[in-house]
Order: structure tokens, then C-alpha cells, then sequence
């Protein structure tokens, strides 16, 4: 930094100072580590205590006028500048010439520490090697005071010597090497003028290194090979023969660099042939004989290499006229085909058909085919024999009364000639004065089919099929040959009228083995009635009429597409149920489509239907698919013949054809069932309902296994077919919804009030949890609705809500009909538990194979357990629920209680086989008992009191005695045979207690002391062996309690870790295990019971 700033000697008016350049230098610091000093000028501020002495752009610092100012950075530092009146003069400018920089580094970014220092170094330079180069002119003056100032902004270049370099438009500094320039060093090519107030102050000769590679190689190319003479006929339409060739010319340079010449105007093109036309770098010639023209490019002062190119000279030699049978035809003998001979109908008279086409032939032996266009006029000697195959002679006019015609217009270039009579005629053409002649013969001597074949449609993993909706029509394409060695190939059935040919109808017959799923008409086209059942095809035959040796046939599926809001089941291509059922397991796949057009689809509840003896769907053997990518509920084995798909997304967006999924099946042996499917219901954007109560159509079908019976599904009525499904609700009631109660058929879960349970409920669920004012939900009774909303009950509407509809509808969870539920205590200590379900329909749950409840009830001191088999949860007892009519009903006799006792009771469901999962266990409304420990805990859904008149054995109880008015009994064992009347003492009459299988029934009508009457079934078995727990049991015994109708045994058990568990097996004598106990001592009990239930009450 120079800190003094004079006044620079010049012929201004006002003093000019000189500039400096400022650089701050510092290092960084961390603890007692420190990097080495480096310029920081670019991160820095630099500022002026006073701007009228000294500015300060950048880091140029300027001087203003005389005077003594501060430089300063922010972090304090600083330095004194002063500018004075002393006169420094200019004593010398340098200036170079730069057209890069390079910069290098010794370090790699990554490896550098927190602390450290490397460096970098930058070369600039100048290469100047090319014409164009351009470089910039860097110019200094150092004064007389040594001091060195950056002036290039104040530099006018001047003196260029412009053979080798020239100003560049519009950068002052730069200079550009000219065209032609040659290699030099030397500072005498450009003058840099140090200039102030428009006057020069010194001058600088920069050094110019110009090195310029020298020619290695010369290259001409042409973009014909040859050329015909200026108005020869084959450089007419529609030939176009070229007659100029277009020549470039490129220059290769030792440093592997090129330029193209062709246009440069040190390029020079020369031939000594006579005739030739060169200008620019374009060669044409007038000579009509057959030569070959040499172009010599040469360059002139700029290298003496040269290139070379021969140019061939064709020219036309002679016109012909040729004939092609149409349609398309590769046979031989529908080349040069002059004879148009009759096809064989059985009505109507059809002529074959020739496309004509004119040749050109070159002296060189080159060939160009051209259509008769409007630039040939075509002559027929007799239209009578030929004439036009559109049908439009219009064309073709006679200049008199004679048949002839000429065609000027270009008929024949898009048309064919097809016969008309029998006969001969002379067809002539006339193209830029050349002249052809072509015969043609008709004769009405008659051409048969001697082979045909099918041509390929919609083909998949070698099925052919035919897709779409209902009625789709599809032609056929056939290839025949002929018995005069033509052939048409690919000609569609429909369209023989536009081809001129006769219609497939005259010569030849259809017919399908299927008309049920593929039928086809009398002209060949055929038509989509229905799917295809199974690995059966339909064949599709074509026969000629006048030969019936002559045929083919195509196996050909029906696909049915599904048309809006229809599902679609089975294979996308080939047969839509010829499943490939995989060997080694017996598994397929199967799809499932649904098709909204252009309606975003946000929900469906799909069943999919299939005879479960045939085969089986495999439960969580379902593949998702990118089309929905969003989670399906599965609802498998209930009941087994049926899969239900349940998905609800309001935000979705996805339309169109989508594959929901791929459900897995396993063929389970021989045998037929077929596949057909309901759409409970499809939404779209907001709840739209899309589709409603609908069978699917494109989905219906079947397939057979093993059987040797081919199977149409054409028998199956169309009016028989699944149509629409059985109603949810009746109709025809005026009232549609639940502000009038849905016409006394009001269903739990109806949260959208439209009198049914579907995925819309769950949709107007999920769009009100997410938007409590969402304009788009309809209420009919806010009141049923929200409450519909809570279907475990607890006056909240959460996620377990949205979980529970979306099971319900899935067939895995029941609603708890609360009015018709409840728990108490009865006047004999009994704690009474009715728990009453109600199923998606709406019909109370009488099935206990698929659906089970458990209580889990605690605060329970002591209860009679001579009648009962329960299990512990900690210091809660668990018990089954008998199902008696409607109702699952408990009662514990005889209980006792320090206070209330808290009840909670788990809902299970189980498919057609049994299998259960978590998806259908639900607890009332929390317990932490067997599978449920994991997500829940206790908690009770009923609370009740207990009297505290109620201990265990009290004496108050009441006792009801069921007098026998009737009995008939038969008992059936393998011991024995009797009959027998029994009196039997209970201390219950509403409850029913665990059943077990029966060996003998006896079914009695009885008489209550209340003056009720129930009929009561008792199951009685005549002996009872232990077979395990023997260290226990000192022998087998069988103890028969006629009071309690059950089997007892007492048992000490003094002798046993009192918090050990055991268990006993019971069986009946000749039949298999019946259950088995597990009962946990306690501490203060020595003696335990080990029973079996024997009696029901219904």
C-alpha cells in the first residue's frame, strides 16, 4: 500500500492523484494456535475517516484532494494516508496480453484442518493459437516516485496491425486474431495509450506470442454422388435426380483442431471438364454423356495442400410401366401381374385389381419407381375392359365417343385398376416427353381360395383374446391365397368395399364354439358377449364356401372390461379365469380391478364370491399394487366362500382402471366354481356414492379343474346372472334416511343416515374427525348420527372408533346392543351378566361358532364354583359366556363382595374354520388377560353392587324346584342303554353354564315355581376316569352329583406347593379327550374341585 498519493503530471484542468491498492493481511486465532498471516482483503471493509481526501471502491483507494486521512477495518485496524501536491510524472507503461489463468493448489479441500495454512498458485498467460483468439490487454504505469499504478481501464488500444490482430466490437482492451493470421512474436502487432482527459500520457507495446498450428490434412465431401444435366427428366417430379452438388470443405491443423473452408474466400474450387457450371462451392453441368467430374480445392498463400472429389454424371435412358396385384401381395405371382382374372362368389361379380407405376432407368443403371401422378398423363385405349377401382370415372374422360379416356388429374396414384369386362386394353403413359406402353388381359375365368389363415389379434402368453365391454366388436384379419398364385394379406373383415374385393360373406363362412362369451357374425367380425369360462376358448372358424377343405380356426377368450364402476376379477389379457396354478403348492393368483373413469375413487367394500369346496383364499396372501397404494382390510372365512375388501381414503385422487390387489387362492382338487363379486359400495371425492348395491359384471365367470367336461358359461341365463344385490334396506319406503327411522329399520353404524351400514359410514367418519365443519357431510339427525359415531360406547369419538367401524364392516367386530345388555346382582347373590351383539346387518349374533364372549370380572371375594370352569387373571376371574337364544349370558351363583365387582368383557369372532386373529378380538373396554395383555388394560365396562347380605354359602338364597311334568329320556352310551325321569334341584333358572359334547341328551318340558315354563336339555355322561394327575387321585372314580347334574371329585391337596399349577385331563370312557382344566391353589384354600359341566339350559 503506497500511503502518500501525488498529484500526477497531465494537461487537466484539475489535479489527477494517483490510486492504490489496499490489502489487508491478518491471521486467525484459536487458543494458543494461530494460522500463518493471509490476505483478507475480500472478507474485509475498508473505510475512509474522510472521504473528501481519500475514497475507498473495492479496495482501490483514490485520492480527492490534498490532505491526511485514516483506512480503518472494523476489528480496529488501521493506517494513515496522505495526499499531496507534489508532482510525480510517468516513466514507464507495461502491458500484457492474457487469455487464461490457471490456478493450482496443493492441498485438497477436504483435508484441511481448523487450523493451518496452504497455498494456492495462479499463472496467467496467453495462448494464442487459432483464428478468432481472443485476448485482453492488462496495462500498468510506474511513476517517478517507483510507485506502480493498474491503469487498463484508462488504456485505448491503437496500431493494430491487422494481418494478425483486430479490435474486438464493443470490449475495448481485447484484441482477436484475423483470419489468415500467421505465426509471430513480437511487441509491435498493438499500441496501449495511457490517455488522461482525453489526451495520451505514454505508451506500452504489449508481447504477442501468435502461434499458429500448421494445415495437416484436407477434406472434401459432396452430398450427392452424382448428378444428372440441368434439365434432364430425372431431376423432374416426381423423381428429383439431383443436378448440383453441394461441396464442403474442412481444414485439420497439427493441433488436432478443424475449420470448415467451404464457404471461406481463400478457398478456390477448379475442374477441367467442359460444361462445368462452379459457383461458390456448388458444381452443376450441362454435359448429357457419361463422365465423371473432378473438383481441385486449393488455398491459396494459406497452405499448399489441396483436396480432390469425383463427381459422377448420369442421365435418363428409358421410361417403363408396371403393374402390382392389390391389396398388399408378396406373392411372386403378383408381380408384373397382367391378367385380371373373376373371383369365385356366390353372388355378385368381382374383378381383381393392379396397381400401375411408372419406372425411370438411368444410363448408370439406376432405377426409380414414381406413382402416377398429376405430373403423367395416363391413357386407356378401352375403359369398358378397365377403368378406376373407386368407382369414380369421372377421371377418366374421353375426349369423344370412343371408350378411351386420358387421366391428367393423378387419379392412379392413390387408386387402382380394377376390371370391368372381359377383354384387352393398352394403358400408355406420357411423363416430361417419355413415353411407356403396358396390355392388360381381363378374364372372366374365376380364381377359388386355396388357403387361408386367421391373423393374430390381442395375444397374451400365447392366448388370444378379445377385450372390452359387453358387445365389443372386433373384425378379423385374414390372409388367403388364390388359385392363380395371388394373395391378399391382412385384409379386415368390414372394410372389403374399400378395398374393392368381394365381402367375405360371398366366399366364405364363420362360425364359434362359444357364442355365449365370443360369437362372430357372417361377415367375420367378432363380438365380446361375455368371459370365457376357465382354460376354454372359443374357436372362431373360417371356411370357403366352395371348398370346405379350405379353413382355419383361432382359439379366441372373452375378456370382458369393466364399463364405469364395475370390478373386473381374473387375468387383464388372454382368459380372464385360466389361471396358472403353480405345481408345487396348488396356489394361483387372481386380480381384482375396479374401473371409475374419470371419478377419483376414496373408498370401496367389495365381496368377491367362489365355492369354498373348490377352492380356497388364502388369508394375508394378498399382493398390494402401485395402482392403490393405500391399505386394504381383508375379510376372509366369513364365511369361507367370500372375500371381502374394504379401503377407505377420502384424500385419495387415483382414477381410471386401477388393480385394487391380487388375492391368492390354492385349488383345493377337482371340481368348478365360479367367481363373481358385489360392490357394497364405491365412493369418490367428498362421499360420492359411485357405485351402490351393484354385482360386478366384467367379474363374473368360473373355471374348472380337473375336469374332462368343457363348461359354458352361455347357459347360465343373462337374466339369471348376478344382477343386484339382496337389499339392505327395503324399498320403495318413502322414508330414505333417519330423520323418519329409515321405516323401522334402523342399523347400528349408519353414521351417514342413508338407512344402511357401508364404507360410506366410515367415509363420513374419517372426514368428520378430520373436519368437524366439513360443508360436504349431510346431516339427517345430528343426535343418531354422533351417536353412531361411538360405537365402544365411552362418549368419545376417537381413532378405536374409526378402527371399529372399519372391522365392523369387515365382519371382525359385533355392536353391543346396550339396551338389551346389562349386569347385576339378583336377589339370590347371583351376579347376572347379559351381553345381546348385533352383527354389519343388523341381525342379532346367534352363532357361538363365530362369535364368543369372555368376562373378566373383578372385586369378586368368593362365588360357588361347583358349576362353573373359569380361569384367573391376576386376582380377576375370566368365564365364557353361554349364548342362550340372543343374548351371551353368565351367572355366578352365590358371590360375595368386599365392594362392587367390575366386569369387562371381550367380544371375540372366528372365520367359517375357526382361526381368529387380533383383528377380531375387541375388549369392553380394556383387559389385560390372555392375547389383550399386550394393548390393554383393565378396564370394566359395567360396575356392580353387591348386597352386603350376599356371602359365600349364604342361607338366603332362593331355590327354585323344577317339577318334571313330562319326560322322555333316552340315554345312549357305549355301556349301556336306559331310560330314565330325573327331579332336578337348581339354583339358577336364567342361566346357562359351559357346554361340553354330548354322549346323551334328554330333553324334558318342566314347570317352574314361578309358573314360567323352558324346555331344558341335559347332557349326561355315565363315567368319569382320570387319566393323569394320578399322584393326586388315589384311583379312578366317578362321582355323580344329581343335585348339581355334575361330575365332582375333592381332592386334599395339603400335599402340593400351594402356588403350583396342575392340570387334570378328563375324557370320556370310549371316546376322545373332552378338555382339560387348569387350576391355580391358593393360599388360602387347601381344597379345589375339579369339574365338568354336564347341563345347558335353553
Amino acid at each position: 500500500l503506497d500511503t502518500e498519493l501525488n498529484v500526477v503530471t497531465s494537461s487537466c484542468s484539475s489535479p489527477v492523484y494517483q490510486e492504490t491498492r489496499a490489502i489487508v493481511s491478518g491471521m486467525w486465532v484459536c487458543g494458543a494456535e494461530s494460522t500463518d498471516v493471509v490476505d483478507l482483503t475480500d472478507v474485509s471493509t475498508i473505510s475512509s475517516s474522510d472521504t473528501a481526501i481519500v475514497t475507498v471502491s473495492d479496495n482501490i483507494v483514490s485520492g480527492v484532494d490534498v490532505g491526511s486521512c485514516t483506512l480503518s477495518i472494523p476489528t480496529g485496524s488501521s493506517v494513515s494516508m496522505s495526499v499531496t501536491s507534489a508532482s510525480v510524472s510517468a516513466t514507464s507503461m507495461f502491458a500484457a496480453v492474457i487469455n487464461y489463468i490457471s490456478i493450482e493448489r496443493s492441498f485438497s479441500a477436504s483435508s484441511v484442518d481448523y487450523i493451518g495454512s496452504t497455498q494456492l498458485r495462479a499463472e496467467a498467460g496467453q495462448s494464442l493459437t487459432a483464428e478468432g483468439d481472443v485476448a485482453h490487454v492488462f496495462s500498468y504505469v510506474v511513476f517517478s516516485d517507483d510507485s506502480v499504478m493498474h491503469v487498463s481501464d484508462d488504456t485505448v488500444l491503437s496500431s493494430f496491425d491487422t494481418d494478425y490482430v483486430q479490435p474486438v466490437s464493443g470490449d475495448a482492451q481485447a484484441v482477436e486474431l484475423v483470419e489468415g493470421a500467421l505465426s509471430i512474436q513480437s511487441q509491435f502487432l498493438v499500441e496501449a495509450w495511457w490517455t488522461l482527459c482525453g489526451e495520451p500520457v505514454i505508451v506500452g507495446r504489449p508481447w504477442l506470442n501468435i502461434s499458429m498450428p500448421g494445415v495437416s490434412s484436407v477434406e472434401v465431401s459432396s452430398d450427392v454422388d452424382s448428378i444428372v444435366p440441368l434439365g434432364d427428366s430425372l431431376s423432374f417430379q416426381p423423381v428429383n435426380y439431383a443436378d448440383l452438388a453441394t461441396l464442403e470443405v474442412v481444414l485439420y491443423f497439427d493441433d488436432g483442431s478443424s475449420r470448415d473452408m467451404s464457404l471461406d474466400g481463400r478457398t478456390v474450387f477448379a475442374c477441367d471438364e467442359a460444361d462445368v457450371i462452379l459457383s461458390s462451392n456448388t458444381v452443376s453441368t450441362t454435359t448429357t454423356s457419361n463422365a465423371v467430374l473432378q473438383v481441385v480445392v486449393s488455398f491459396g498463400e494459406m497452405t499448399p495442400l489441396q483436396g480432390t472429389i469425383n463427381i459422377a454424371v448420369d442421365a435418363m435412358e428409358s421410361l417403363t410401366l408396371t403393374s402390382q396385384a392389390i391389396p398388399e401381395c408378396s406373392a411372386t405371382a403378383c408381380s408384373g401381374k397382367t391378367t385380371i382374372s373373376q373371383y369365385w362368389s356366390s353372388s355378385g361379380s368381382y374383378y381383381q385389381q393392379l396397381e400401375l407405376s411408372a419406372v425411370a432407368t438411368s444410363v448408370l443403371g439406376s432405377e426409380f419407381s414414381f406413382s402416377l401422378n398429376n405430373k403423367v398423363d395416363v391413357t386407356i385405349s378401352d375403359r369398358d375392359v378397365v377403368n378406376i377401382a373407386n368407382g369414380d370415372s369421372s377421371s377418366c374422360v374421353s375426349s369423344s365417343s370412343s371408350s378411351s379416356c386420358t387421366i391428367t388429374d393423378g387419379a392412379l396414384a392413390t387408386n387402382s385398376l380394377i376390371g370391368i369386362g372381359a377383354g384387352s386394353t393398352e394403358v400408355s403413359v406420357v411423363w416430361n416427353d417419355e413415353v411407356a406402353f403396358l396390355d392388360i388381359l381381363v378374364s372372366d375365368s374365376q380364381i377359388t381360395v386355396t388357403s387361408l389363415s386367421i391373423s393374430a389379434i390381442s395375444k397374451s402368453s400365447g392366448e388370444f383374446y378379445l377385450k372390452g365391454e359387453e358387445l365389443t366388436e372386433e373384425a378379423l384379419e385374414l390372409t388367403m391365397s388364390f388359385s392363380d398364385g395371388t394373395k391378399l394379406s391382412n385384409i379386415v373383415a368390414g372394410e372389403e368395399e374399400n378395398d374393392m374385393l368381394p365381402p367375405f360373406s360371398s366366399f366364405l363362412s364363420f362360425s364359434s364354439s362359444d357364442t355365449s362369451a365370443v360369437d362372430v357374425g357372417s361377415d367375420g367380425v367378432m363380438v365380446l358377449n361375455g368371459n370365457s369360462f376357465g382354460y376354454t376358448a372359443a374357436d372362431i372358424a373360417a371356411v370357403s364356401k366352395e371348398d370346405a377343405g379350405v379353413l382355419d380356426t383361432i382359439s379366441v377368450f372373452g375378456n370382458l372390461a369393466p364399463e364405469c364402476n364395475d370390478v373386473d376379477i381374473g387375468n387383464a389379457k388372454g382368459g380372464p379365469f385360466s389361471f396358472d396354478v403353480s405345481s408345487s403348492d396348488d396356489s394361483f393368483s387372481v386380480d381384482i380391478w375396479i374401473n371409475t373413469c374419470t371419478a377419483a375413487l376414496t373408498g370401496f367394500q367389495i365381496q368377491i364370491y367362489f365355492d369354498a369346496t373348490v377352492v380356497e383364499a388364502v388369508n394375508g396372501g394378498a399382493t398390494a399394487s402401485d395402482d392403490w397404494p393405500y391399505t386394504i382390510t381383508y375379510t376372509y372365512g366369513s364365511p369361507s366362500s367370500m372375500v371381502q375388501l374394504i379401503s377407505s381414503v377420502p384424500a385419495s385422487t387415483e382414477k381410471g382402471t386401477l388393480l385394487l390387489t391380487t388375492l391368492k387362492f390354492i385349488r383345493l382338487g377337482d371340481g368348478e366354481t365360479t367367481f363373481s363379486g358385489s360392490i357394497v359400495e364405491a365412493l369418490g371425492t367428498n362421499g360420492v356414492v359411485i357405485a351402490s348395491d351393484t354385482s360386478v359384471v366384467a367379474g363374473f365367470g368360473g373355471v374348472a379343474f380337473g375336469l374332462r367336461a368343457r363348461r359354458l358359461l352361455g347357459h347360465v341365463a343373462r337374466a339369471n346372472r348376478p344382477g343386484s344385490l339382496q337389499e339392505r334396506q327395503p324399498r320403495g319406503l318413502a322414508c330414505s334416511d333417519v330423520s323418519c327411522g329409515c321405516g323401522g329399520k334402523l342399523l347400528r353404524g349408519d353414521i351417514n343416515g342413508d338407512c344402511k351400514f357401508t364404507i360410506g359410514d366410515l367415509d363420513f367418519l374419517k372426514r368428520y374427525y378430520t373436519n368437524p365443519t366439513d360443508d360436504g357431510l349431510t346431516w339427517y339427525d345430528s343426535t343418531y348420527q354422533l351417536a353412531e359415531m361411538d360405537p365402544d360406547l365411552n362418549d368419545l369419538i376417537d381413532g378405536i372408533d374409526i378402527l371399529f367401524i372399519l372391522y365392523a364392516l369387515a365382519k371382525k367386530y359385533r355392536f353391543l346392543s346396550a339396551a338389551e345388555s346389562t349386569s347385576y346382582t339378583d336377589s339370590s347373590c347371583s351376579l347376572v351378566l347379559n351381553v345381546t351383539l348385533i352383527d354389519d346387518t343388523g341381525a342379532y349374533v346367534t352363532d357361538a361358532s363365530t362369535t364368543t364372549v369372555t368376562a373378566d370380572v373383578a372385586g369378586l371375594v368368593d362365588f360357588d364354583t361347583s358349576q362353573l370352569t373359569f380361569d384367573t387373571n391376576g386376582l380377576n376371574h375370566v368365564f365364557d359366556l353361554a349364548l342362550v337364544d340372543r343374548s351371551f349370558v353368565l351367572v355366578l351363583p352365590q358371590i360375595s363382595a368386599d365392594s362392587d365387582v367390575e366386569v369387562a368383557f371381550m367380544v371375540a369372532t372366528y372365520e367359517d374354520s375357526g382361526e381368529s386373529d387380533a383383528q377380531r378380538k375387541f375388549p369392553w373396554w380394556g383387559s389385560d388377560y390372555g392375547d389383550y395383555d399386550a394393548d390393554f388394560d383393565f378396564a370394566p365396562f359395567y360396575s356392580v353392587s353387591v348386597p352386603s347380605t350376599c356371602p359365600f354359602g349364604s342361607t338366603t338364597s332362593t331355590t327354585s324346584v323344577l317339577t318334571t311334568t313330562t319326560t322322555t329320556t333316552t340315554m345312549t352310551t357305549t355301556m349301556t342303554t336306559t331310560t330314565t325321569t330325573t327331579t332336578t334341584t337348581t339354583t339358577s333358572t336364567t342361566s346357562s353354564t359351559t357346554m361340553v359334547p354330548t354322549t346323551t341328551v334328554e330333553t324334558a318340558t318342566t314347570t317352574l315355581s314361578t309358573t314360567s315354563s323352558k324346555t331344558t336339555t341335559m347332557l349326561t355322561i355315565p363315567w368319569f376316569a382320570v387319566s393323569s394327575g394320578t399322584g393326586v387321585f388315589g384311583s379312578q372314580t366317578t362321582v355323580f352329583n344329581p343335585s348339581t347334574s355334575s361330575f365332582v371329585s375333592t381332592v386334599d391337596l395339603s400335599s402340593i406347593n400351594q402356588r403350583q399349577k396342575f392340570s387334570y385331563d378328563f375324557s370320556v370312557e370310549g371316546l376322545y379327550t373332552q378338555g382339560e382344566s387348569n387350576l391355580k391353589t391358593t393360599s388360602n384354600n387347601k381344597h379345589s374341585t375339579v369339574w365338568l359341566v354336564v347341563m345347558t339350559t335353553t
